[in-house]
């Protein structure tokens, strides 16, 4: 089995493309690039074209080719790409839609072939057709001197929460059920909902709402998430014991956990290596947005390796996400944003870089998309930029500089799922929660910090925490938070924290929410009216616009730093233990967001109040400094994404040890000078510069 250190490359074979009759040249062409290994889509569909006929030639090329040029495969199973017979002979195993609609077999953009969603495989039929395929591909391949490992699960996400609603998913969120209340008379009193005889009268709840019943479907479908995946992974290892086995997600746990039944906390600690897909052209070109992306991935991967596994390299047609933006914001890469992007994803941390395509597609909707290469193959000067890139990164001279990671954050921002679910139960979409969670980091990332996306199962590893959004939490999550602040941790939670249980209930018994005792306040009054709350001013020693929501208080035992216009407690500050806890009455970053600025500055003061500086301090917020470090080595990554050079100005607690600073990457030096405290140095235009800090 072929293991490279930095894996660089992409999804080259999807049966559809690219042409036979250019294989062994893109092979060749992309070692000369620099590139090590490839990823293929095997397609179910693809391969199994007659019951228990497999045609594998295709894929036993591409292994042989990966063989010759010392190249590694990823083999990506595609389950979710069913053979047409397969519907055909097993309608009873097609997944259903929450309106009792059967699937039929439909074509995927991604690959312009038919087959997908893919049998529902908690049928019987289903999943016995599933895990023999599974088998045999991973017999197939065990030992071949091409392949480096497999990938399941593409994106480890559902993508929809409109199936799979058949007998057979029924029957689990039954057992799920009965596992979860013992008694059906315990479900009835959750639910309320009565006249249930036992757990096999329970359906899957078809109307939307913040009810236990539905925010418990949510959390069935991530459980059941992860074991689809456990059987996968124990499938293939079945098979073949020495397997390397990796898994992506899509870098949004803001945005999709709820809806798509993503975890990639979760997802991460099952395999050996962890991913994350990041197209700016389908979101912005946002630095902050392509940080949190590879942040959110790290901090799931948990000390693993985690790469960027879908990489934008090429340009976007004809697609809703970039229709009405302008050609430069990811629509039509240049050479330097290729490079760029490649460059903030290494600094983050990411040890391996994948196109979502090597070649593009040349049929269906997402025809010439992604790829660095033309359409027929040849390079482009976004090739090359990448290449160079990567040639650089992946030198011997690079060891250690690879061996690095970053260090830990300044401020961890706590994802909680519960309040995410509650959202997308009431509202039908992650939104609020998105909205507020995506201007925290925002914010924090502006202010110069570097934000830590985490669960409160690392809680203890950080200092300072910070809540978007909070307005659901379980009880173990209040208590895990409330023993966190006693023992010596800071936290700061935006309003309502606990204000409903984890079933989306209002705690009648703690108005205002659960939390609120820690935080030495009590609740004048909590207003749910995001149409209308768009500008909620405080004014005090800590200020700035709120959002989303607005909640007054009454100080018991609190300082009290911000009003609003009328004099009620807005921000508020206590004490605890040997410990901090800090308040805000609404979205402080998401107001400041919807007002046209950035949270930057009242985060900043906030956190200076507080105590809390970043480790490492920029002159230029323009340019993203990140701080990595293997123990006993130091590297500080500078990236400009801007069409401009900037000359800036850099210091904080980690300052270099001037006998020891040197340049592994920037133009000429970066033109670097050195203090015993800081350094100067200019960052090229849509480039990074490298610097190494010494002991």
């Amino acid at each position: 089995m072929v293991v490279t250190e930095i894996p660089y490359g992409g999804v080259y074979y999807r049966v559809s493309a690219p042409p036979r009759a250019d294989w062994e040249r893109d092979y060749r062409d992309a070692g000369a690039d620099g590139a090590t290994a490839f990823r293929h889509w095997v397609l179910w569909s693809a391969v199994e074209r007659r019951p228990g006929a497999d045609t594998w030639d295709a894929y036993d090329a591409q292994l042989d080719l990966a063989a010759r040029n010392g190249m590694a495969t990823i083999l990506a199973e595609m389950l979710s790409s069913a053979p047409d017979w397969a519907y055909l002979e097993h309608p009873e195993a097609r997944m259903q839609t929450r309106d009792g609609r059967r699937l039929d077999s439909s074509q995927s953009g991604g690959t312009s072939t038919a087959g997908w969603p893919g049998l529902c495989l908690d049928h019987p039929t289903g999943r016995e057709l599933g895990e023999a395929f599974l088998t045999r591909m991973a017999t197939r391949y065990r030992g071949h001197p091409g392949l480096g490992g497999y990938d399941v699960w593409n994106e480890c996400a559902t993508y929809t929460d409109e199936h799979c609603y058949c007998p057979a998913t029924t029957a689990r969120f039954q057992e799920w059920l009965r596992r979860r209340y013992g008694a059906v008379e315990a479900l009835e009193e959750s639910w309320s909902r009565f006249g249930l005889r036992d757990f096999s009268d329970v359906r899957a709840p078809r109307v939307r709402g913040a009810y236990p019943e539905v925010i418990d479907w949510f959390e069935f479908r991530v459980d059941h998430h992860q074991e689809l995946l456990r059987w996968r992974i124990e499938t293939i290892r079945a098979a073949d014991p020495d397997a390397r086995i990796t898994a992506h997600g899509l870098g949004r746990m803001t945005s999709v956990a709820a809806m798509q039944a993503a975890d990639d906390w979760r997802s991460a600690a099952q395999v050996d290596s962890f991913g994350f897909t990041w197209v700016a052209a389908r979101h912005d070109s946002s630095s902050w947005r392509h940080y949190q992306a590879a942040d959110l991935t790290r901090s799931a991967a948990a000390g693993k390796p985690f790469w960027h596994s879908e990489a934008q390299g090429g340009p976007l047609w004809l697609q809703p996400q970039v229709l009405g933006r302008p050609a430069s914001d990811g629509r039509t890469p240049s050479a330097g944003q290729v490079r760029l992007w490649l460059l903030q994803s290494l600094a983050a941390g990411a040890r391996g870089v994948f196109y979502p395509r090597w070649r593009s597609l040349l049929s269906g909707p997402l025809f010439g998309a992604f790829s660095p290469y033309r359409p027929d193959g040849t390079g482009t000067d976004r090739s090359t930029a990448a290449s160079a890139v990567m040639r650089w990164f992946t030198a011997p001279e690079q060891a250690e500089l690879r061996r690095a990671a970053p260090v830990r954050g300044d401020v961890a921002l706590v994802f909680l799922a519960e309040a995410q679910r509650f959202d997308h139960a009431q509202l039908g979409t992650d939104g609020h929660y998105e909205a507020a969670a995506d201007a925290a980091y925002q914010g924090l990332f502006e202010a110069g910090f570097q934000p830590d996306w985490i669960t409160l199962d690392t809680l203890d590893q950080h200092a300072v925490a910070y809540l978007p959004y909070p307005v659901a939490l379980s009880a173990d999550s209040i208590a895990r938070l409330d023993r966190w602040v006693r023992h010596g941790g800071t936290l700061i939670s935006e309003s309502a924290p606990g204000y409903f249980d984890a079933q989306g209930r209002v705690r009648h018994d703690a108005l205002g929410g659960a939390l609120l005792p820690l935080f030495g306040v009590t609740e004048l009054t909590t207003e749910f009216m995001p149409d209308l709350w768009a500008e909620i001013t405080m004014r005090g020693a800590v200020g700035g616009t709120g959002a989303a929501m607005r909640q007054a208080y009454q100080p018991v035992d609190a300082d009290v730093l911000a009003r609003y216009t009328e004099g009620s407690a807005a921000l508020t500050e206590r004490a605890v233990g040997a410990g901090r806890a800090v308040l805000i009455g609404s979205s402080l970053p998401l107001g400041e967001r919807q007002a046209g600025r950035s949270a930057a500055a009242p985060l900043a003061g906030l956190l200076g109040r507080l105590g809390v500086a970043p480790a490492t301090i920029c002159s230029d917020a323009l340019v993203t400094a990140r701080l990595h470090t293997t123990g006993s080595a130091r590297f500080l990554w500078l990236t400009n994404a801007t069409d401009q050079p900037r000359r800036v100005v850099v210091g904080g607690r980690h300052g270099p040890s001037s006998s020891a600073v040197g340049v592994l990457r920037g133009a000429e030096g970066a033109a670097l000078e050195v203090t015993r405290s800081e350094l100067t140095c200019t960052v090229p235009a849509s480039d990074a510069v490298v610097i190494s800090l010494g002991p």
